[in-house]
């Protein structure tokens, strides 16, 4: 039982980290490279950043939060906020990424001919 939750906790630090990896290295991609600083490059470098956010807490707090057995709900609340902000904003991201592509297969003419910064300010309001 100890060995699985040692076995447990090591495949998710492997995991986490791979998550950020290929998270931060897709943002420094859109950031340096012009050919996807696109519409849908930005969008989800915009909810990678919210996936990172979430990953470094579970990287850091999850161990934290397990050893502290008698949190109150307020000390719980103030350590989980900005990771529930993060994970709601990364959940409807992740829907708007999938508006835009839906929008660029249906109307690709129109989609095309949008400017950049209205058109990804009008998708992050769900979030």
């Amino acid at each position: 039982s100890h060995l699985d939750i040692k076995a447990r906790n090591i495949t998710a630090i492997v995991l986490i980290l791979f998550g950020l990896f290929g998270n931060c290295s897709f943002i420094v991609a859109v950031r340096t490279k012009k050919e996807i600083r696109n519409k849908h490059g930005i969008l989800l470098s915009i909810t990678c950043t919210a996936q990172t956010i979430c990953l470094i807490f579970e990287l850091v707090k999850r161990s934290d939060l397990a050893i502290a057995g008698n949190l109150t709900r307020e000390t719980c609340f103030k350590s989980v906020f900005l990771y529930i902000i993060a994970a709601m904003y990364q959940t409807i991201g992740i829907l708007m990424v999938g508006v835009d592509i839906l929008v660029s297969l249906i109307a690709p003419v129109k989609y095309f001919s949008l400017r950049h910064f209205p058109y990804l300010l009008y998708l992050q309001i769900p979030c």
